[in-house]
C-alpha cells in the first residue's frame, strides 16, 4: 500500500507534461550577458540598392522640375527667335489692302451711249491691234480683217456680257487663289495699266497649281463704272477694282493680289542669279529692241547683253524681262503671255533646289519689291508651306482658251471680246474640276 501512494503521488521538482516538451533556452554566455548599453549596436545590412533608396523623394522631385523649366526655357527661347525672324521678314512687306491701296486720282474719262469707257487723254497705240491666233502650226500671227463695230452690236456684246454674271462664285477651302499683276511703270507709279495678268490657283486637294493668264484686251465690265479692256481696271480702281472686274466676270473668288513693277521683276531675277531661257530665232531682233529700251531708261551702255542668235542663255533680270514683254514676234499678246508663265514657271522650279540661305536672302530682296493685301499671317502661313508647296505640279493656262473669243474693234479699241460662260467652264473644270454652267 505504502508503494503505490508513493507510486501515484507526483514529486514536487517534476515538470508537467507541457513542460517538458518546452524549448531549452541555451544560458547566455559571459559576452552576451554584458548589459545593454555595453554590447555594440549591428551593422545594417549592405543592399546593390543602397544610394538610390536612401535618396529623399524630396530631392528627386526638384530635380526633374529643374530639368523641364530648363527644357521649357530653351523651347522659349527658340520660339521668340523664330517669331523675332519671320516678323523680321514680314515687316519689308509692302502691305497695301486691296480697298486702301487706290489713291483717286483725277482721271478724265467718258462713255458713250453703251457705257464705253474711253480716257479723255488716251491714244489707241499701234501694238494694241488685235490679232488671230496662228494657223497650221506657223510662227507669225496676222491682223484680222475687222471694223469699229455698230452702237447696236456693242450693246448686244455687253448684254452678253452682263446676262453671264449670275450665280455664286467659285470656291474652294483648299484653293488659294491670288491675281499676280505686272505693271510696266518707271515712275514708280503702281496704278497704271497691267500688263501681266496671272490667276494663280494652289490647289493643296491635288498638289497642283494653277497659272492662268488674264490676256490684258478683254473687254469687260468694270463694277461701277463700264466697259472696257481688262487691263485698264487698275487704272480706274487700282487692284481692288481689278480683282472685283474678275470676280464679276469670270465668277471665281480671288481676294488676295500681289502686284510688281516689271523693272522691280527685273531685280528680283538677279537675286535669283537669272534663269534659264530658250529663245526662238524669230524672237532675237524684238528682243534685242526691248534691251535696248530697258538700257536707255537704265543709262546702260545700247547694246549691253544682246542676244546674238538662237538658243538657250542663263538670262539676267533684264534680259529675262524684256524677254517676256516681246509682242511683235510670233503669236503676238497670245505668245507673250506665254513668255510671261515660262519665265516664271523657271524661277519657281529654280527655287527647289535653292538652299536655306539661299531662300533667306531671295526673301530679304523681294518682299520689299511687291505690293500685295496678303496680311502677315497669310505670309507667314505660305513661307511655312512653301518647301511642300514647291514640289507641286505646274500647269499652265490662258483665258480667253482657244476658240472662245473674237476680235473687234469698240469704240476705236482693239479688244478681244471672250465667249465668258466657255471660259467660266474653263476654269471651273480647270481648277474646280466641275462645270460651272451645270451647276
Amino acid at each position: 500500500m505504502k508503494s503505490n501512494q508513493n507510486k501515484n503521488k507526483t514529486p514536487s521538482n517534476h515538470k508537467s507534461e507541457y513542460e517538458a516538451f518546452r524549448p531549452v533556452e541555451t544560458p547566455p554566455s559571459p559576452a552576451e550577458a554584458e548589459t545593454p548599453e555595453k554590447r555594440p549596436a549591428a551593422e545594417p545590412a549592405v543592399s546593390a540598392v543602397q544610394p538610390y533608396a536612401d535618396k529623399p523623394k524630396g530631392r528627386k522631385k526638384r530635380t526633374g522640375l529643374k530639368v523641364f523649366l530648363i527644357i521649357l526655357g530653351i523651347l522659349f527661347v527658340l520660339v521668340l527667335l523664330g517669331i523675332l525672324f519671320v516678323w523680321n521678314k514680314l515687316r519689308k512687306v509692302n502691305y497695301r489692302p486691296a480697298e486702301e491701296s487706290y489713291q483717286t486720282a483725277a482721271l478724265s474719262y467718258g462713255t458713250d451711249e453703251n457705257q464705253v469707257l474711253r480716257l479723255e487723254d488716251e491714244e489707241e497705240p499701234t501694238e494694241a491691234k488685235p490679232t488671230k491666233e496662228p494657223e497650221n502650226g506657223t510662227a507669225e500671227a496676222t491682223e484680222p480683217d475687222v471694223s469699229d463695230l455698230g452702237s447696236d452690236e456693242v450693246a448686244d456684246i455687253n448684254k452678253n456680257i452682263i446676262d453671264s454674271q449670275f450665280g455664286e462664285l467659285m470656291y474652294d477651302e483648299d484653293v488659294f487663289n491670288i491675281l499676280l499683276l505686272g505693271v510696266d511703270s518707271r515712275t514708280g507709279d503702281n496704278y497704271t495699266r497691267t500688263d501681266s495678268m496671272i490667276l494663280v490657283s494652289v490647289d493643296h486637294k491635288h498638289d497642283k497649281i494653277y497659272m492662268n493668264s488674264l490676256m490684258r484686251d478683254l473687254y469687260v465690265h468694270l463694277p461701277g463704272y463700264g466697259f472696257t479692256r481688262l487691263n485698264a481696271a487698275n487704272v480706274f480702281g487700282g487692284p481692288q477694282l481689278l480683282l472685283d472686274t474678275v470676280e464679276e466676270n469670270f465668277r471665281v473668288r480671288v481676294d488676295r493680289y500681289a502686284l510688281v513693277n516689271l523693272h522691280s521683276m527685273a531685280r528680283i531675277i538677279d537675286i535669283m542669279g537669272g534663269v534659264d531661257v530658250t529663245v526662238k530665232d524669230y524672237e532675237v531682233n524684238a528682243l534685242n529692241n526691248l534691251i535696248r529700251h530697258f538700257n536707255s531708261i537704265n543709262n546702260e551702255a545700247p547694246n549691253s547683253g544682246l542676244i546674238e542668235a538662237p538658243g538657250t542663255y542663263h538670262m539676267n533680270g533684264k534680259q529675262a524681262v524684256s524677254y517676256a514683254r516681246i509682242r511683235y514676234a510670233g503669236n503676238a499678246d497670245f505668245e507673250r503671255t506665254e513668255r510671261q508663265r515660262r519665265v516664271l514657271g523657271t524661277m519657281f522650279k529654280q527655287m527647289r533646289s535653292a538652299s536655306l540661305s539661299q531662300m533667306n536672302s531671295m526673301a530679304d530682296a523681294v518682299l520689299p519689291q511687291v505690293m500685295t493685301n496678303l496680311s502677315m499671317g497669310e505670309i507667314a502661313g505660305l513661307m511655312a508651306q512653301a518647301p511642300t508647296i514647291l514640289k507641286y505640279e505646274l500647269v499652265p493656262g490662258r483665258v480667253p482658251i482657244p476658240g472662245s473669243f473674237s476680235n473687234a474693234y469698240v469704240s476705236g479699241m482693239a479688244v478681244l471680246v471672250p465667249d465668258l460662260p466657255m471660259n467660266i467652264d474653263f476654269i471651273s473644270e480647270n481648277v474646280y474640276g466641275g462645270t460651272y454652267s451645270e451647276q
